[in-house]
């Protein structure tokens, strides 16, 4: 008896230590050694990845707001490579499905951000448009207010020399000068 527990023992031991850590390798459960995008093979996924990431570069995003999502479409990926290595094809194709997954959050993340972009963009643009509206409605009315004032100075001034018996100067019927 002793010695079947022996067995037994070492044989757990053996499986522990001996096959779990390579079946955990083969589908990136036992593994932190992620590739890079540039390392993944010729295909769709590497192709968005590689998408994703110029357009990070293009419009001068921060990276960090897609770490995780890309971090994962990689890990994802690499699981897939594990999991079709050691011959565990189902488990493959649901672990390539959920690295398109992340893929697709990945790029729902980068659109959002880039619409934030443009309403942040279209926000400023409208609220200057209304500070130099406001700025010319103001002109407009200290113009209009100086223009009352001259009009009322020009009434005056001729009411004054109404009274003094001064002939009016002729102009035209509009009240500005000629030869303008």
């Amino acid at each position: 008896m002793l010695l079947a527990l022996g067995l037994t023992l070492s044989l757990t031991l053996s499986f522990t230590l001996g096959l779990a850590p390579s079946v955990a390798h083969a589908h990136g459960g036992g593994s932190n050694d992620v590739p890079s995008a540039s390392e993944l093979p010729p295909g769709p996924i590497k192709k968005d990845l590689l998408g994703i990431r110029r357009r990070l570069q293009t419009e001068k995003l921060d990276e960090e707001l897609l770490e995780r999502p890309l971090a994962q479409v990689l890990r994802s990926v690499e699981r897939t490579r594990g999991a079709k290595a050691a011959g565990d094809a189902r488990h493959g194709a649901q672990l390539e499905q959920l690295a398109n997954r992340w893929l697709k959050a990945a790029r729902a993340v980068l659109k959002a951000v880039l619409a934030e972009r443009r309403a942040s963009r279209a926000a400023t643009q409208l609220r200057d448009r209304e500070q130099a509206l406001d700025r010319a409605a103001a002109l407009l009315s200290e113009q209009q207010a100086r223009l009352g004032r001259l009009q009322a100075q020009v009434a005056a001034a001729e009411a004054a020399a109404k009274k003094r018996g001064l002939p009016r100067e002729e102009g035209p019927a509009d009240g500005r000068e000629r030869g303008r």
